[in-house]
């Protein structure tokens, strides 16, 4: 099975984030740099996802659970998410709903929404859910919807800077341009999700190059959506592989279109250390004409490969 690549810009800048805490657990700073969570992170974060008719911005009566994950045994008292049930989000009183000046459809003013899709997180103790992600002015864990249909999300357009309330459209990549949109592209990614946590769940050997396959465009398949599985996600389960995932790397490497940016199976490559030292070769060519990859990641692939120091690395988990 093939499977799509993320998106290399947000590639890039995950690498130059991967020590930052979980994005699950991420809280905002005016004017501080944050890496925002993608609508299809979102789906692969959170702990549940659910509808809502809004009643006054905080107050909400749940119509739809669309997904939810089991509670915590350690929980002692989980909170029920169910049609019909109230949920209390104070947060959502203190967020913009001014529409900005991001996107050309973008109508500008207040809205007036009717109902409200949100990603939650549970509370391991407590069981309470709260935003998945939040921010100084909105939170990109909330979608608002109006009676005509028109979906509404926040963007960060400048990092540092901060979210911007804006109407889903062609130019908001991260905002569907609709209700019915949002809907279906939630859906895409929570199956996604399911598939990726069957995957990981497999014996080494069988799972090795269908995780590697999601590190690039060249190993695609159309049905996967892109930017759902976070990229430090994918990398840390290609090093879990061990060596079983050194071949796809290496294939991966052969059989990438001329000047691709394999950035990311080089750095895997790089994780697997002596392990990996089949791969020596074909960096080598790579580090000859290396196009759009990053010098540096090769040639720190091929010390980790061949320090001595690095011994022991490459062992499947």
């Amino acid at each position: 099975m093939f499977v799509r690549s993320p998106n290399h810009t947000l590639l890039r800048l995950a690498l130059l984030l991967t020590g930052l805490a979980t994005l699950a657990s991420a809280t905002t700073a005016r004017a501080d740099v944050v890496y925002r969570p993608t609508l299809g992170w979102l789906c692969f974060l959170a702990d549940a996802v659910v509808e809502a008719d809004v009643v006054d911005r905080s107050t909400l009566t749940i119509t739809r659970v669309i997904a939810t994950a089991p509670a915590p045994s350690a929980t002692s008292h989980p909170v029920r998410l169910a049609p019909g049930a109230a949920l209390e989000l104070p947060v959502l009183s203190t967020v913009d709903m001014d529409v900005g000046s991001f996107g050309a459809t973008s109508p500008g003013g207040p809205i007036q929404p009717t109902r409200v899709l949100v990603f939650l997180t549970r509370d391991k103790a407590t069981g309470a859910y709260r935003l998945t992600a939040t921010g100084t002015q909105g939170t990109p864990s909330t979608y608002w919807g109006t009676a005509d249909g028109a979906a509404f999300g926040y963007v960060q357009n400048m990092n540092p800077g901060d979210l911007e309330l804006v109407a889903g459209s062609s130019a908001t990549p991260n905002v569907p341009a609709s209700w019915r949109e949002l809907r279906s592209r939630v859906a895409a990614g929570l199956r996604e999700r399911a598939m990726w946590e069957t995957l990981v769940k497999l014996p080494p050997r069988h799972r090795a190059a269908r995780l590697v396959a999601y590190l690039q465009p060249h190993t695609a398949s159309p049905s996967y959506v892109p930017d759902t599985i976070p990229y430090r996600v994918i990398r840390g389960e290609v090093r879990r592989a061990g060596a079983a995932a050194v071949e796809p790397l290496i294939d991966q490497l052969k059989t990438a279109p001329t000047g691709a940016d394999l950035s990311a199976t080089v750095l895997s490559l790089m994780d697997l250390g002596p392990a990996a030292r089949p791969a020596l070769g074909p960096l080598k060519t790579l580090r000859s004409a290396p196009g759009a990859t990053h010098v540096g990641y090769i040639d720190s692939a091929i010390q980790a490969i061949t320090a001595p120091s690095a011994a022991g690395q490459g062992a499947a988990r």
